[in-house]
């Protein structure tokens, strides 16, 4: 490069018309040297560490300076990866042009007329650099855009003689941003129980609540209604009546469950713990139930768990195993009970045949009347 003049190179074109103009103003000097000479280019410090996110700043030496510093055309790349060029400061005054890459992998820096020291080592530029991840990364000199070399020039406008240039090293320490967090999985939230308070026996309540997906994934789950029968608890699926309906739910969803139709027959009179469940959470409340006047009926017969029900209002007790229909199950029901204390107690309600005694005769009596034989 030895003897290049700058206004030979295409980047400073553009200040040919300042260069004549501050000619024009300023005394006559000395004769310039007949060539710059030799130099080598090179980032210092050579090797320099950094944690991620933190900065540290590197120097652009001219090594053997001859005849001051007057002007630069030179490029600095990083890793793109791992550290990125967040700034450029050339020292001194006069015209500047830096351009830094978007990704901060690269910067071209190029300026003129500035007055540095005639001889020796002498700082041009001053470049910051940011760490982005953990690894390792050359800071290089290139050439600047549209050059093929490392452009250096004396205060008189001839380039030096670039020998070489030295890069730098910087190593980034510090953990990977942390990956996203997996999503919280669903979580199926009761809220707005309706219910009645009380009901009399017989009668048919309908029970609903809001449902909503407070977790980040859609899931579906199971909604049950539970009524605890024997007040020992929820829980107990053999002794709990429990309804169920799978719902799906996408994250921050709602809707609102109804169990519909829900009989008390088989209910004694009295208070009783429900509510809707999910696996993630409840809501109960107590229903009242009362007994129906002028129509109580027998407890349950033999082993059978519900009591005796009248489906159709005649005071006579057909569906004798309170399964709530009226079948043959039933006759046979009442022939294996004839002698059962519910039965004996209550035979004014299986006297089918009205002749106030209660024997086989009502068995044959109950079954003549079981519908569609």
């Amino acid at each position: 490069m030895s003897g290049t003049n700058l206004l030979e190179t295409g980047s400073w074109r553009r200040l040919i018309v300042a260069v004549v103009a501050l000619s024009l103003l300023a005394p006559a000097a000395a004769s310039p040297a007949a060539a710059a000479g030799a130099t080598s280019v090179s980032i210092a410090p050579a090797d320099a560490s950094v944690d991620v996110g933190e900065s540290t700043t590197f120097e652009v030496v001219v090594d053997d300076s001859q005849g001051g510093v007057g002007a630069a055309e030179i490029g600095v790349t990083v890793d793109g990866s791992v550290a990125e060029i967040t700034g450029v400061e050339v020292l001194g005054s006069g015209a500047t042009n830096a351009d830094i890459a978007a990704d901060g992998s690269s910067a071209d820096v190029e300026y003129a007329f500035r007055d540095t020291a005639d001889s020796g080592s002498v700082t041009v530029a001053e470049v910051t650099v940011q760490g982005v991840s953990d690894g390792t990364t050359d800071v290089s000199l290139d050439p600047a855009a549209g050059n093929d070399a490392v452009l250096i020039f004396d205060e008189t406008g001839t380039g030096y003689d670039v020998t070489g240039t030295n890069d730098a090293t910087l190593s980034v320490e510090g953990d990977e941003p942390a990956p996203d967090p997996e999503p919280d999985p669903a979580n199926f939230q009761v809220s707005n129980l309706n219910a009645p308070d009380s009901a009399t026996q017989g009668d048919a309540i309908d029970v609903a609540a809001d449902i909503s997906n407070a977790g980040e994934q859609e899931a579906t789950r199971t909604v049950e209604f539970r009524l605890d029968v024997e007040d020992d608890g929820f829980g107990d699926d053999d002794d709990d009546v429990v309804i169920s309906e799978d719902v799906q739910l996408d994250p921050g969803e709602s809707t609102t469950v109804t169990f519909s139709d829900i009989d008390t027959s088989g209910l004694d009179a009295g208070d009783f713990e429900h509510g809707v469940f999910t696996d993630d959470d409840s809501e109960t409340a107590t229903l009242s139930v009362e007994e129906a006047e002028g129509t109580e009926g027998p407890p349950s017969v033999g082993d059978f768990e519900n009591v005796p029900t009248d489906p159709d209002d005649d005071g006579l007790y057909e569906d004798v195993n309170g399964d709530g229909q009226f079948d043959i199950v039933d006759v046979q029901a009442l022939f294996a009970n004839l002698d059962d204390e519910t039965v004996e107690d209550n035979s004014d309600k299986f006297n089918f045949n009205g002749d106030e005694t209660l024997d086989v005769v009502d068995v044959q009596k109950l079954f003549t009347e079981v519908p569609d034989q």
